[in-house]
């Protein structure tokens, strides 16, 4: 019924929508169709090109069309457009997906993502992380049972931190400092306390946090210049103010891309091994495919040890569950999430234990000194969770 009261809503306003957009691209146009789109944006409208695909065209994905919001009225109605298309195609569609038991039960590939990220079937892991449609609150939890989530707290720049070994990171983390705060303080020189920046410089935070996962993903200046709307000096000058803080951090980067293009291939801390040989290329015709096979191995490291992290806490989180608490199921992975379907009765003692569970791992000698920490949510439905008071914050591994 959800899913019914939901395709009802979202598909008149997709027509509305389309609608207000042909009267600007002309009754045929099609705002799925990316040749299409390209050539109202780029051609008829000649609006900048702020990133291309990997043939050199002008890119029309969501990335690319963000900054050009303030460009003209057409484009956030193509971004809603897309937005509402997708949660039709995915959430709209998973009641035609499930079992005879109302159960949709994707299929989980090991070998999936080159990573070692699970890949699903069903796209319950292209869901949009904002679910303002409300698709979540779709999946609920039988009678007597509640939904109990738990997901790692900056998973990726913990392991960032451990990876590189940088001391200031290090520190910050163990002294429960907002690592976003502390970059924008020491960056911009921000005359207030670290527990003020998030309310008093908000755009400054948010800058300094598109460079912490600019790094993660293996994005340079340019693109950060796009995404922020900078001079490339000033995206430059960002990072360069931001690797003055975290130096480790730096030759981390500089060591991984070194010595990929030395090998061709790199190896996370925990053995996983992956090939880039594009990063040994020389030919300057080629320079834009090793720089994208050096940008992935600069991310590699970093999703290749948050999979394995996240399934060491699913195996011991599985083993608890069959020794002490039969009637609970892991029911989703994704990402660093795991989702839990837990008796009313159990759900207190089980939120509480979840965070020992998934942080005391004993990884110790693969170089993780830090503690990682895990919040807990729970509620009826996916969607509705709220977080879970009092929670463990999280032990040494």
């Amino acid at each position: 019924d959800h899913f019914t009261e939901l395709k009802a809503r979202l598909e008149p306003e997709k027509a509305s929508i389309l609608a207000d957009i042909q009267a600007i691209g002309g009754p045929e146009f099609n705002p799925a169709s990316p040749k299409q789109l390209s050539k109202l944006l780029y051609g008829d409208l000649s609006l900048p090109v702020f990133k291309k695909t990997e043939k050199g065209n002008p890119s029309t994905k969501e990335e690319a069309l963000t900054p050009l919001i303030d460009a003209h009225p057409v484009v956030g109605k193509i971004l809603k457009f897309k937005k509402i298309a997708m949660a039709l195609s995915t959430g709209c569609k998973f009641p035609l997906e499930v079992d005879d038991d109302s159960r949709l039960r994707p299929k989980y590939n090991q070998m999936g993502a080159i990573t070692g990220r699970f890949s699903a079937t069903k796209k319950i892991h292209q869901l949009p992380n904002d679910d303002r449609f409300g698709i979540r609150s779709g999946f609920i939890a039988p009678p007597g049972f509640k939904i109990v989530g738990a997901d790692f707290d900056q998973q990726e720049l913990y392991i960032l931190a451990s990876v590189s070994g940088d001391q200031a990171m290090l520190d910050a983390i163990a002294n429960g400092v907002d690592l976003h705060a502390l970059a924008a303080k020491k960056v911009f020189g921000l005359d207030c306390e670290l527990d003020e920046v998030k309310e008093l410089h908000p755009e400054k935070r948010k800058q300094v946090k598109e460079v912490q996962f600019g790094i993660l993903y293996g994005s340079g200046a340019q693109s950060l210049a796009k995404k922020l709307s900078l001079s490339l000096q000033a995206a430059e000058e960002l990072i360069d103010g931001y690797f003055a803080i975290f130096p480790q951090v730096k030759s981390f980067i500089d060591d991984t891309h070194d010595f990929t293009t030395k090998n061709g291939f790199y190896v996370d801390v925990f053995g996983r091994r992956r090939f880039f040989p594009n990063a040994q290329l020389k030919a300057k015709s080629k320079l834009n495919l090793q720089s994208k096979a050096l940008r992935e191995a600069q991310n590699f490291p970093i999703q290749a040890a948050a999979a394995t992290i996240t399934k060491l806490a699913m195996i011991r989180c599985h083993n608890h569950i069959r020794e002490s608490h039969p009637r609970i199921k892991m029911v989703l992975s994704l990402h660093d999430e795991l989702h839990f379907e837990v008796p009313n009765t159990e759900v207190k003692h089980f939120a509480a234990a979840l965070p020992t569970l998934m942080t005391n791992l004993g990884i110790e000698s693969f170089g993780f000194k830090i503690p990682f920490k895990v919040s807990v949510k729970s509620g009826q439905s996916w969607g509705t969770m709220v977080s879970h008071k009092p929670a463990n914050p999280g032990v040494a591994q």
